[in-house]
């Protein structure tokens, strides 16, 4: 293992010796990550032995690394929803008359939220489809009316973010549309054309 980490282990046999306490360390060995584990065992003839135990962990903390990496990004993620949580909460708040008015408004604005996250997770956090984002906001607006939903031009990739808030503002206008009279409302129409 070269002379730097053959120091060490030495130091290591030594301190075992002296104290009878197992040692352990870690080390670099040809890009890959050992530990070692020094201990003493006792020998059918009475004598004692020093055994070192090598175990390559370089999987266990490669796992152990994505798994922190995706904790902190489901910490920020869930930040990052409460904030918006918070947020329609406010936005709700502001223009209820009546308790009644809030809860429709936030249940409706906390399902559109809900709706582009279903969209935003089945496609496993790459993007999402910006048809299928639409189709499913404008679902429950025009679910119990004659309203055609079309969809013109490419279909765009959204990122998450993007696909959040655009989830969001498909969702006001189509209550903006059905609080404006549904009978004057015949098509909803997407185009991605320019």
């Amino acid at each position: 293992y070269g002379a730097s980490l053959g120091e060490k282990l030495t130091l290591a046999k030594l301190a075992l010796a002296a104290t009878g306490e197992t040692q352990k360390m870690s080390a670099l060995v040809d890009g890959k990550i050992a530990t070692f584990s020094i201990s003493a065992i006792s020998a059918t003839d009475g004598t004692k032995r020093i055994v070192t135990t090598i175990q390559d962990i370089t999987q266990v903390r490669k796992r152990e690394s994505t798994l922190r990496t995706l904790l902190l990004e489901l910490s920020h993620r869930s930040k990052n929803l409460l904030a918006i949580v918070q947020s329609l909460a406010s936005q709700s708040a502001k223009y209820a008359t009546s308790k009644d008015d809030f809860l429709k408004a936030f249940n409706g604005r906390l399902h559109a939220v809900s709706g582009a996250q279903d969209v935003i997770v089945e496609a496993n956090w790459q993007g999402a489809s910006l048809y299928e984002l639409a189709r499913r906001q404008l679902a429950s607006a025009v679910a119990d009316s004659d309203v055609s939903v079309s969809f013109q031009g490419r279909d765009l990739e959204l990122d998450p973010n993007q696909s959040l808030h655009l989830g969001l503002a498909l969702h006001e206008l189509a209550m903006l549309a059905a609080a404006s009279g549904s009978e004057k409302l015949q098509t909803v129409s997407l185009s991605t054309e320019v």
